[in-house]
């Protein structure tokens, strides 16, 4: 029978165990915002003003969430004695899947974004005392992003996810090498689709209604997205099933 109360007790023992991690991840987050708002300054600043194109400190975040996914989730698999003990836990798969899937979409990038917006925030504020006469905020357009980035963002999640329980050893590598071979197959599909389509005369054909075709195009990679993202949730939760056999 599942219970909500053993999910949420294997929930803070998995946080308590892999707290050091967290942490670690925390922190590298918070110094890397600080060093990249600090450095988001005019060299001279008698002379320059604000660079029109900051870094995004989100971008560095989203990929530190997917790097702590694919080291955080389902490690309690990666060697036999933790293995083991893994299994005798007093929880059934669900809960225990259902306790990776929370780690992995709730707690890190809680974890990830906190540290973003307060080192964001310190780094402005040392810019604040250091540059006087120039006024430096943290800046809501570094934040804005759309559906579809949103939706890339939870593929590389959900696939980070897969990969964690997936493989067992250097699995951050085999996860990103596994990632560009997909890309790489599904980037020659495409090519291969166009040629085949000049192939047969299709290349003369002219779209009229450009709203319309970006509007397809827009809606097919949503579908896209979502039927990957499906795919790597479930195919995570049949390996974990393996796993405890």
């Amino acid at each position: 029978m599942f219970s909500f109360n053993r999910l949420m007790n294997l929930l803070k023992r998995d946080i308590f165990v892999k707290g050091k991690t967290l942490l670690y991840g925390g922190l590298t987050m918070l110094f890397l915002a600080i060093y990249l708002r600090v450095m988001d300054t005019p060299m001279h600043a008698k002379t320059a003003m604000i660079t029109d194109h900051p870094v995004n400190v989100l971008e560095f975040a989203c990929f530190l969430w997917i790097i702590l996914v694919s080291i955080v989730c389902f490690s309690g698999y990666d060697r036999k004695y933790e293995r083991s003990y893994t299994i005798l836990l007093p929880a059934s798969n669900a809960e225990k899947y259902l306790s990776n899937f929370l780690m992995a979409f709730v707690v890190l990038p809680v974890v990830t974004f906190i540290a973003m917006v307060l080192g964001t925030s310190i780094g402005c504020l040392a810019n604040n005392l250091y540059f006087a006469g120039y006024h430096f905020v943290v800046r809501p357009e570094d934040y804005r992003f759309g559906i579809m980035y949103i939706l890339a963002l939870i593929s590389g999640v959900s696939f980070a996810f897969f990969g964690s329980i997936l493989f067992k050893r250097y699995k951050i590598l085999k996860t990103w090498v596994l990632l560009f071979a997909v890309m790489f197959a599904m980037g020659f599909m495409c090519l291969f689709g166009i040629l085949f389509c000049e192939s047969v005369g299709l290349e003369s054909a002219t779209y009229i209604d450009f709203e319309y075709s970006y509007n397809m195009g827009r809606t097919t990679r949503i579908i896209c997205y979502s039927i990957f993202i499906f795919y790597c949730l479930v195919m995570a939760w049949f390996r974990q099933k393996e796993e405890e056999v």
